[in-house]
C-alpha cells in the first residue's frame, strides 16, 4: 500500500509541472506576440511620425529613423508650434474649413498667427501700410485754412438754399419769385459775375474756374432730381423678358444738359489756348471811337488785339480751330435755347394784351401781303427792309411773333366754328382759315429768317414773358444756361473776328 501511494504522489506532482511549463510557456509566447505587433506597427508608421517621437534608443542610426543628413531631397522638419497669445482662440471656417483665429477681447479676426511678426509689406505705391495709415492720419487733421474755406463753402450754399426757397424776398416770400425764375436769374447772375463783359481773350483763372462750376452745379441739383415714369425692358432670372416702369431723368435734361456742359468746358479750354505756349496776343486798352476806326464795332469797351502780319502758320492754325470750335458751340446753344423757349407756354395775360387785329401792329399793308402773299414774296419784302441794329431786329421779329399769335387764336376760334356749322358756311370759313394759316406761317418764317441773320439780337417781349411766367424748373435752367452759353460764345467769336480783322486774314472767318 506505501507503494502504491507514493506513485500517486509522483504522479501529481508531475502533473502540476506539467502545467507550470504550459502557463510559462504560453505567457512567453503571449509577450512574443505582443512585441511582434508593436515592431510590424513601427515599421508601418510614417517618417513624419518617426521625427515626432524621437528614439532614446542610441543603437538606431539616423537612417533607420528616416533621418538622411545632406541630402536635399529629405523632407524638412515641422515648425514649432507657437503658443497662442492671451486672450486668441482658433476656430475652423464653415465654408473652407481652414482654421483662422479669433480674439475674444476686440472681436478681431485673422488668418494669420497672432503670435507673428508683422512686416511692412509694401502696396502698389510702394509705402507700406502701416506708413500709409500714419500718412492719412496726418492729412485727415485739416488745418485753419482747410477749416476756414469749408466754412464759407457753408455759407454760400446756405445764402443760396435762402434764395431758392424764399424767390429772392427776404421779407417772407410772400412777393419772392417762382423756384423756376429765381434759378434762372441766379445762373444769368452768376455768369456776369464771373466772366463780366469779357474785353479780351485769356486764360481765366483757377480761382474763377472753380468758383463758376461749384455754384452752376449747385444751381443744376434740382434740375438733375426732375424724373418721370418711362417703360423699359427687364430681363428675368429664367431668362424671359418683361416690360416694367422706371424712374429716369427727363429726357430732355438728360439730352441737353450734358451737352451744355461740354460746350462750357470747351469754352474754357478755347480760353486757355491765348497764353504764351500757344496763342500769343497782345491786347492793348481802347478808347471811345477807336474800335469804329479800326474794326467798324462801336464797342469801345473792347481791349484791341495787337497782330503780328502777317499770321504765322501755326497761329492761322490755331485761330481756325478755335472760330470752328466757337461756331460749333454758338449754334449748338441758340438752337437749344430756341428750342427750349418754344416749349414754354405763352402766359395768358400775355395773350390778353395783344390787340384784336394785327393791322395795329405791322399795318393794313402788310397784315395784307402776309395773309395773301406767297413766302417768296414775303421773303423779297424783307430783304428790302433797312435794318439798323439789334434792337430794332428785336422790334421787327416781336411784331411777327405777336401777329403770328393773334392769328392762330382766330385760326383756332374759326376751325371750331366750321365744326359748329351749317355745310353751306363751311366754304367762307373755310376760306378764312386758310388766310389766316398762310399769314401765321409766313409771319413765324419772317421771324426766323430774322433770328438767324441777326443772332446778336435781344430777346424779345414774347421770349421774356415766356421765361419769366415759366413755372418749369428743368426749362428754366436749360434756358438760362444756354443763353448765358451762347452770350459767352458770341463774345468770343467776336475777339476773333477783330484778330482776323487787324491781321487781314478775314478767310479764316469763312472756313
Amino acid at each position: 500500500g506505501e507503494s502504491e501511494e507514493r506513485a500517486l504522489e509522483e504522479n501529481l506532482w508531475q502533473a502540476h509541472t506539467e502545467t507550470s511549463v504550459e502557463e510559462e510557456t504560453s505567457s512567453s509566447s503571449d509577450e512574443t506576440d505582443e512585441e511582434a505587433d508593436e515592431k510590424a506597427d513601427e515599421e508601418e508608421a510614417p517618417a513624419a511620425f518617426s521625427l515626432m517621437t524621437p528614439h532614446t534608443d542610441s543603437n538606431v542610426g539616423d537612417d533607420e529613423l528616416g533621418i538622411h543628413l545632406g541630402d536635399e531631397t529629405s523632407h524638412p522638419p515641422l515648425a514649432e508650434v507657437k503658443p497662442l497669445p492671451e486672450g486668441w482662440e482658433i476656430l475652423i471656417d464653415d465654408d473652407s474649413g481652414f482654421e483662422y483665429y479669433h480674439n475674444m477681447d476686440t472681436g478681431e479676426v485673422q488668418w494669420e498667427h497672432p503670435g507673428n511678426e508683422k512686416k511692412e509689406e509694401c502696396e502698389l505705391g510702394g509705402v507700406s501700410e502701416e506708413i500709409a495709415r500714419k500718412s492719412l492720419a496726418i492729412l485727415g487733421q485739416p488745418d485753419e485754412e482747410d477749416i476756414s474755406h469749408a466754412y464759407k463753402e457753408l455759407t454760400d450754399l446756405k445764402a443760396f438754399m435762402s434764395k431758392i426757397v424764399l424767390g429772392n424776398d427776404f421779407s417772407g416770400g410772400t412777393n419772392g419769385d417762382s423756384p423756376a425764375l429765381t434759378i434762372s436769374l441766379a445762373i444769368t447772375n452768376l455768369a456776369s459775375a464771373t466772366f463780366g463783359q469779357l474785353n479780351r481773350l485769356q486764360p481765366v483763372g483757377k480761382a474763377v474756374e472753380t468758383k463758376w462750376k461749384k455754384e452752376i452745379e449747385w444751381l443744376l441739383l434740382p434740375v438733375q432730381q426732375i424724373v418721370v415714369l418711362e417703360p423699359v425692358v427687364k430681363i428675368l432670372p429664367d431668362g424671359s423678358s418683361v416690360e416694367v416702369m422706371q424712374q429716369q431723368v427727363r429726357k430732355d435734361i438728360r439730352t441737353m444738359l450734358p451737352q451744355l456742359l461740354a460746350c462750357d468746358s470747351t469754352l474754357f479750354e478755347i480760353m486757355s489756348r491765348f497764353c504764351e505756349e500757344d496763342i500769343k496776343i497782345s491786347w492793348k486798352k481802347s478808347q471811345p471811337g477807336q474800335q469804329t476806326t479800326a474794326t467798324g464795332s462801336d464797342q469801345w469797351w473792347v481791349d484791341t488785339p495787337v497782330v503780328p502780319k502777317p499770321l504765322a502758320s501755326h497761329l492761322a492754325e490755331s485761330l481756325r480751330s478755335c472760330i470752328y470750335q466757337t461756331n460749333e458751340i454758338l449754334s449748338k446753344a441758340r438752337e437749344m435755347n430756341v428750342d427750349v423757349i418754344s416749349r414754354m407756354k405763352v402766359p395768358t395775360n400775355y395773350l390778353s394784351s395783344l390787340p384784336d387785329n394785327a393791322a395795329q401792329i405791322v399795318g393794313k399793308e402788310v397784315s395784307k401781303m402776309l395773309k395773301k402773299k406767297s413766302t417768296k414774296d414775303c421773303e423779297t419784302f424783307l430783304s428790302k427792309c433797312d435794318i439798323l441794329d439789334g434792337l430794332q431786329v428785336s422790334s421787327m421779329i416781336g411784331q411777327f411773333q405777336d401777329i403770328a399769335l393773334i392769328w392762330d387764336q382766330k385760326l383756332q376760334a374759326t376751325l371750331k366754328k366750321k365744326a359748329e356749322t351749317k355745310v353751306t358756311d363751311m366754304l367762307m370759313f373755310a376760306k378764312d382759315a386758310k388766310d389766316l394759316e398762310r399769314g401765321r406761317n409766313n409771319a413765324l418764317h419772317l421771324a426766323q429768317i430774322l433770328r438767324l441773320a441777326h443772332p446778336e439780337a435781344p430777346q424779345t417781349r414774347l421770349e421774356t414773358s415766356q421765361i419769366k411766367e415759366n413755372l418749369d424748373v428743368g426749362l428754366s435752367a436749360l434756358e438760362a444756361l444756354s443763353r448765358v452759353l451762347e452770350g459767352r460764345a458770341s463774345a468770343i467769336y467776336g475777339h476773333l473776328k477783330r484778330i482776323c480783322q487787324q491781321a487781314d486774314a478775314p478767310h479764316l472767318l469763312s472756313q
